[in-house]
This record gives C-alpha cells, sequence and structure tokens, in this order.
C-alpha cells in the first residue's frame, strides 16, 4: 500500500518525464521534484508502473517514434533525434529490440497495412466515392478534471469503473450539471503500446477557478488550443473501433493532412444511462497539423 505522499511524488515524475521524455532527465532532478533519493524514487516507481524510471522513458521513447513513423512522413533521423537520440545507430537498435524490425521497415509495414486495410475497405463500401462526415475545427484552451485507467482500451467493464469513480468525485464537489461536458483523451495507439500500458483518461471539463484540485486519483490539467478533424461516431462504446477502422483509410485516401502525434479526443454527447446504445453519439477529434 502506498501512502498519499507516495502517490503525489510519483505523478510529479510522470508530469516531469511527459514534458522532458526526450530530454535527459538527471537524477537530481528526480530527486528535486519527489523530495526523495533516486533509489527510493526508482522503487516507489518501480512498484506502482511495473517497470523502472529508466526502462519507462526509453518505452515511452521508443513507442513515440513508432506513432512518427506510422503517422508522418518526417525522416527517421529527424524523429530519432526529436525524441532524444542524437546516435542514429544507437536508436535503430533500440528501436529493433522492441519492435523486432529496423525503423525503415516498421514505416513500411505500417504503411503496407494502411493501403491494404483502405483497399479492402474500399471493396467492401467503396471508401473513395463514400461521403464521410468530417470537420476541421480549432478548439480553444480547457480545463479539465481527470482520472487515468491504465489497460485495455477494449476493457470497457474497468473503463466504465473509471467513469463512476470520476462521476461520483464530480458530484462531490458539484461541478456536474446539465450543461457538463465529459470527453476521454486517448493518449497511446493500441497498435504499438501493449494494452497493459495503454492510457486513457476520463475526463470532465471545469471552470478555471477548480484548476487546482488534486489529490492521489484525480487531477487537473489545462488542453492547448490545438486544430483537429472531427468525426461522430453512432452507437456503442464497444463498437468504436469499427469508425476508427473508417477514418484513418479515409484520410490516407482523401486527404493530404498531417497527424500530429497528440493525444486523440472522444466527446460524449449523450447520457448513457438514458439513451440507447446505438444512438449514442461520439466526436472524434483527432490532432492535426
Amino acid at each position: 500500500m502506498h501512502s498519499s505522499e507516495q502517490i503525489k511524488r510519483y505523478n510529479k515524475l510522470i508530469d516531469l518525464i511527459t514534458i522532458k521524455f526526450n530530454e535527459s532527465i538527471s537524477v537530481k532532478e528526480v530527486e528535486n521534484i519527489t523530495n526523495y533519493s533516486y533509489r527510493n524514487m526508482n522503487r516507489i516507481f518501480t512498484s506502482l508502473n511495473k517497470e523502472s524510471i529508466g526502462k519507462y522513458i526509453k518505452r515511452i521513447r521508443i513507442e513515440k517514434a513508432a506513432e512518427n513513423l506510422k503517422y508522418t512522413n518526417n525522416a527517421i533521423g529527424d524523429i530519432a533525434f526529436k525524441i532524444g537520440f542524437n546516435d542514429l545507430a544507437v536508436f535503430n537498435k533500440a528501436f529493433k529490440n522492441k519492435f523486432g524490425v529496423s525503423p525503415s521497415k516498421f514505416r513500411n509495414k505500417a504503411n503496407i497495412q494502411i493501403i491494404s486495410t483502405a483497399k479492402k475497405l474500399n471493396n467492401e463500401s467503396n471508401l473513395v466515392q463514400q461521403k464521410i462526415d468530417y470537420k476541421i475545427e480549432l478548439l480553444p484552451d480547457f480545463n479539465i478534471l481527470y482520472i487515468e485507467h491504465k489497460g485495455s482500451y477494449g476493457d470497457i467493464k474497468k473503463i466504465t469503473l473509471t467513469w463512476s469513480k470520476l462521476l461520483n468525485y464530480a458530484k462531490k464537489l458539484a461541478i456536474i450539471d446539465d450543461n457538463s461536458i465529459f470527453l476521454a483523451e486517448i493518449l497511446d495507439d493500441n497498435h504499438i503500446t501493449d494494452d497493459l500500458n495503454c492510457r486513457y483518461s476520463a475526463a470532465i471539463i471545469i471552470p478555471e477557478s477548480f484548476t487546482k484540485i488534486q489529490n492521489n486519483l484525480f487531477r487537473t490539467k489545462t488542453i492547448k488550443s490545438q486544430k483537429y478533424i472531427k468525426f461522430t461516431h453512432q452507437g456503442s462504446h464497444e463498437k468504436s473501433h469499427e469508425t476508427y477502422n473508417l477514418i484513418f483509410p479515409f484520410i490516407f485516401l482523401n486527404l493530404k493532412l498531417e497527424l500530429l502525434d497528440l493525444p486523440i479526443l472522444e466527446f460524449y454527447l449523450n447520457d448513457e444511462d438514458n439513451t440507447p446504445k446505438e444512438e449514442l453519439l461520439t466526436e472524434i477529434y483527432i490532432p492535426i497539423k
């Protein structure tokens, strides 16, 4: 069992790594932000995260590289430098150790899979001709109260439990009303990140006056203004993958857009308790350049 102070210090370290994962994080920085010795903090981190600080940073870097290879046309050398590798040979070795193939082969395989999926869907549903409604939107800054689920995106039972915790806490704070906006952050690509490490944040938009709320489970942050391409999924959350399977080939075949390595946002428009599953609406915001 970990104390609230240990969880607080762990969260501070996660925030530091999220911001500086592509830089060299010194032992001193870790000790200054957590007020623990590096050795003790690493023990706490490993206990909570099932991997050491060093292994966590390395995994995040390599997975970010894989996402860039999959969704952008950036040069491999530029991607390696962007995520914190100054030596391309070292990057290539680390990447191959993680995914079993070189960065160039990984990119080629990802492109082939996208093209293959697009062709298959086009044969089945005439995807090139099919009109899929979308809209380009610039979202302003907004603040959220959130709780993170770590695990498979397909584990609806645990994600539902995560939402229950958030809603109960938000009710205690008296910040839920008929105008409340609920959303989720999808932080990882489950085709790249192992299910065990996939992160999903259940969230509610809150006024600026509430942005200092924090405790062991619930946190706050500002999502910065960003441009997105928006699609709408109608139906149950369990079937949202069917819409995603249409979205990315559609973008690939029809739109000249560069996707960004930022979380996908899902805005939930209906009260799930009072809406038939087939009528549920989810707005999917995919970040673009």
